[in-house]
């Protein structure tokens, strides 16, 4: 009943110039695999109602919107983001202005 599935992926990703470190002569990771942010851990880090993460980080580009668009007569739209961090830092960097 329960067979274990064994699946592994066997590609080859090619990082093209604006991915690698120049200066060092090493790959960097590529965006999709930068470590990604819950609108509840965000909460947490900042201090804030995740509500108002939702609303600083739904529209900022890179940031994955997971879900149904708003239905008509709810408040607003159940969806899931997901914050990857090189966007939590530019956000950051920019509401701290630094």
């Amino acid at each position: 009943m329960g067979r274990a599935i064994d699946v592994s992926i066997e590609e080859d990703v090619e990082l093209d110039e604006s991915q690698c470190n120049s200066e060092a002569g090493e790959q960097t990771a590529p965006k999709f695999a930068a470590r990604h942010y819950m609108n509840a851990e965000i909460a947490a880090l900042w201090s804030l109602s995740d509500d108002s993460v939702r609303k600083i980080f739904e529209r900022d580009p890179g940031v994955l919107v997971i879900g149904s668009q708003k239905l008509y007569g709810r408040k607003r739209s159940y969806t899931t983001i997901r914050v990857p961090e090189f966007v939590l830092e530019r956000v950051h960097r920019w509401l701290s202005k630094v």
